[in-house]
């Protein structure tokens, strides 16, 4: 997990909030599905580890908690 769900920080309309996730390939429909059944607010980004931007990959070393 990254992004303001980890900070102490209240979370606020521009909040991100960012799973990220490895070795999903064979529950990843469900994953999303679920995810988009929760609504799209707040906006939970689920990415692939594989997937992630030079940032976040730095922010998941430097501050990434693990559920």
């Amino acid at each position: 997990m990254i992004g303001d769900l980890i900070r102490p920080m209240p979370l606020h309309f521009w909040s991100e909030l960012t799973l990220v996730a490895s070795g999903l390939a064979s529950h990843s429909y469900n994953v999303y599905t679920a995810l988009r059944d929760l609504g799209s607010e707040p906006e939970i980004d689920l990415r692939r580890i594989e997937e992630l931007s030079p940032r976040q990959a730095t922010s998941l070393l430097g501050e990434g908690r693990e559920l």
